[in-house]
């Protein structure tokens, strides 16, 4: 809007700043500027900032309230209550700023001084009032008015300068005064984020290093002696007949069984033990008036410990019919299995004769396998009964 006012000398003509092809003064230049740039350009920059600063005067009292805060918070929630119109200050620095760099587009030093005296009046009324509440945004707003302020000062004194020495140092002045400022506001931003930054660099690195820790185990390797056993009876176990692989299977399927069996009687008798405590305890606790003997103190506790062997022995009853069962279903499918295969060709018995010896080994070998990777069997014994079927 303002570019459209402004004019640029070339030649003898001046021209529209924003479109060199209109000259400024003629009739066009003065229609179209009086009927659409001047009431756009006072209405965006004058009127409607002065009604907004109207309405925050009237309802000053009450700044802290809901409904003013919500339409109008953005404009000085971030200021102290006696100085809520900062905005409006800032807002005409920078028109008065876009102003004299407009129309005094091509007078270098008037621009610069006029930007100089602008910046300078606003970084002194600035450290007079110190308009934010955080005293730290204040520190940043004064120094951010003196760089801007030294900075153009520099390149006002390099303009048509014919000392280069002069023109050199405020060279790298500007250089070192704007990495300077740039490195604080940088660590001021890294402060802040701070602990966020902490959070997501602890993720990053147990991220890596469980991922480190999953490729360690991956790649731990067998005891070579243990792998060339397991080769050698997973080799002598594919030569064997389907009566033989069939005894491996569930060899290895009651030793598991038996196992789970062991397990679960132990629990069993632990929480014999635990309850049998429990409730002496509670029978010491509860029962004052009875006097001590050892006798009755011992007749009670065996008979607390047969109530609560009895409780356990419903309790385990369904999983004991549990493992029982499965015993009974190994048993009939390695009686169909071996009514299926009693007229098998001779060459197979051969090999199962021959392999026999290392039959041991090969039900050791499988169960080791089968308890570093429990799947390992159940996939192997599908592969084998489908080439068999093959």
């Amino acid at each position: 809007m303002i570019s459209l006012l402004s004019c640029r000398q070339i030649g003898n003509n001046s021209y529209i700043l924003s479109n060199i092809n209109y000259t400024c003064n003629s009739d066009q230049y003065n229609f179209y500027s009086m009927s659409l740039v001047f009431p756009f350009l006072i209405s965006w920059v004058i009127v409607i900032p002065f009604i907004l600063l109207v309405h925050i005067y009237r309802n000053r009292s009450k700044l802290d309230s809901l409904f003013t805060n919500m339409k109008f918070g953005f404009l000085y929630r971030e200021y102290k209550s006696n100085v809520y119109y900062w905005e409006f200050i800032k807002i005409a620095q920078k028109l008065s700023i876009i102003l004299a760099l407009n129309f005094y587009y091509q007078n270098v030093v008037i621009k610069g001084l006029l930007v100089i005296l602008i910046i300078t009046a606003y970084g002194i009324i600035s450290n007079k009032l110190k308009p934010y509440k955080e005293d730290e945004q204040n520190y940043i707003d004064s120094l951010s008015t003196k760089v801007c302020a030294l900075t153009i000062y520099l390149c006002l004194l390099m303009y048509q300068n014919d000392y280069k020495y002069l023109v050199i140092i405020s060279v790298l002045m500007i250089f070192i005064i704007n990495i300077s400022f740039v490195c604080f506001i940088l660590t001021r931003v890294f402060h802040g984020y701070k602990q966020k930054i902490q959070k997501i660099f602890e993720f990053l690195t147990i991220k890596v290093f469980k991922k480190q820790k999953q490729q360690q185990i991956s790649k731990k390797q067998i005891n070579p002696k243990l792998r060339e056993k397991i080769r050698r009876s997973l080799i002598n176990y594919c030569y064997l007949s389907l009566d033989k692989r069939q005894e491996i299977m569930f060899s290895v399927l009651n030793n598991q069984i038996s196992q789970q069996f062991s397990a679960i009687k132990a629990q069993q008798n632990i929480q014999k033990l635990e309850q049998s405590q429990k409730q002496e305890f509670k029978f010491e606790t509860q029962s004052p008036y009875i006097i001590p003997n050892q006798n009755s103190h011992s007749t009670l506790s065996i008979f607390k410990l047969n109530e609560t062997q009895n409780q356990s022995d419903i309790i385990s009853q369904y999983q004991k019919d549990q493992l029982i069962g499965l015993k009974i279903k190994s048993s009939n499918k390695r009686q169909s299995f071996i009514k299926k295969q009693k007229n098998k060709n001779l060459f197979d018995t051969n090999l199962s004769q021959a392999q026999s010896e290392s039959y041991p080994d090969d039900i050791n070998a499988i169960q080791m396998m089968d308890q570093s990777n429990p799947n390992f069997l159940p996939q192997f014994m599908q592969i084998q009964q489908t080439n068999s079927l093959k």
